[in-house]
C-alpha cells in the first residue's frame, strides 16, 4: 500500500542518502566552482533565471496573501545591481538595499568589522547581520507588517 502512495514515491525519489555519497559527488544546492549548475552559465541567462524564480516566488506568496520583503546582497548582486530592486518595484513590494547600507558603512569601518573572513570577506559576520536585521525591522515597521498580520488572525 505504501509503495503505491504518490507522496511516498515522491519522498523516496527526492530523498538523498548523504552517507552513501562520496565527497566528490555533485550536490545540486552547492554554488562552488565545481557545481555545473553555475559554472560557465552566461550572466544574462543567470539574471533571467533569478528574475523568473523571484517572480514565481512573489506570485505564489501574493496569491496566498503573504507579505514580502526583498533584499539584495551586502556585497552586491552577481546578476546586476538593480535586478532585485526592479522586481520589487514591478510587484510593489518593499526592498531592503543592503548593498547601499554596507557600502555606506564601509566608509566608516574596515571590511573585517562587518564581513566574515571566509570566502574573501563576502558574507556578513554577526555585526553585518545585525545591520541587515535592523534594516529589515525598519521596513517591517514602516509597512506595518506586524499589525496587518494580527488583523488577519
Amino acid at each position: 500500500l505504501l509503495n503505491n502512495s504518490r507522496i511516498y514515491k515522491l519522498a523516496k525519489n527526492v530523498t538523498v542518502d548523504f552517507n552513501s555519497r562520496k565527497s566528490s559527488d555533485y550536490i545540486p544546492f552547492r554554488r562552488e566552482e565545481d557545481n555545473p549548475e553555475y559554472t560557465g552559465m552566461d550572466s544574462d541567462k543567470f539574471k533571467k533565471l533569478v528574475e523568473f524564480n523571484l517572480t514565481k516566488i512573489i506570485e505564489l506568496a501574493q496569491s496566498k496573501e503573504m507579505q514580502i520583503i526583498l533584499q539584495n546582497y551586502p556585497g552586491g548582486d552577481v546578476y546586476g545591481p538593480t535586478t532585485i530592486a526592479n522586481i520589487a518595484k514591478r510587484f510593489s513590494v518593499p526592498m531592503v538595499d543592503n548593498f547601499y547600507a554596507f557600502s555606506k558603512k564601509l566608509k566608516q569601518v574596515k571590511r573585517e568589522e562587518i564581513f566574515a573572513p571566509y570566502w574573501e570577506y563576502s558574507h556578513p559576520n554577526a555585526k553585518g547581520y545585525k545591520i541587515m536585521a535592523e534594516r529589515i525591522y525598519k521596513v517591517m515597521m514602516r509597512e506595518d507588517f506586524v499589525n496587518k498580520k494580527l488583523d488577519r488572525l
